[in-house]
């Protein structure tokens, strides 16, 4: 049995993302990026404060990270955010784990539906849809090592958010 937790002095939520390629229609991995940090959005019906809502019983959002999207601006993400820069291509969420404090996401992003592009920015949507930028942002990145997609390439996302007490 896990024993509890108990939170004395401080709590943090720290977000890391890094892309892998692979050779479209395989698992033949291209390329990998180190792991990069980004922000835990902190604004109104976004982010950490939907987590703080959903402990008070406030359930306009369900918390649940649905859809994740890349785009091509570069501009510094900061806590005050409400989606990407330029968002451009989405993905639904396509696979989640969680042992202990960490939690993985991640998305993939087809070659036939990812245009060849460089991708400078990153966002995971909470209660997303189909459409590009829609569900309520939680985190941004912009990529310190940009992801050029080219042509026969399949990419991955993968963000962990690790808590710490």
């Amino acid at each position: 049995m896990k024993s509890p937790i108990l939170l004395q002095e401080s709590f943090s939520l720290i977000g890391e993302v890094k892309w892998q390629k692979f050779k479209a229609g395989t698992k033949e991995l291209l390329a990998e990026s180190p792991w990069m940090r980004n922000k835990v959005v902190a604004n109104d019906a976004r982010g950490i404060y939907i987590l703080l809502d959903l402990l008070a019983g406030i359930t306009t959002y369900s918390g649940e990270i649905t859809h994740a999207d890349i785009g091509d601006d570069n501009t510094a993400a900061t806590a005050a955010d409400t989606d990407l820069g330029n968002g451009l291509v989405r993905a639904s969420l396509g696979a989640v784990s969680r042992s202990g404090l960490q939690t993985t996401y991640r998305f993939f992003f087809a070659d036939t539906l990812t245009a060849d592009d460089t991708y400078n920015e990153f966002g995971m949507f909470i209660d997303g849809a189909v459409g590009v930028g829609t569900g309520q942002l939680f985190n941004h990145l912009i990529f310190s090592v940009p992801l050029v997609k080219a042509a026969g390439e399949d990419n991955t996302i993968v963000c962990r958010l690790t808590a710490s007490v």
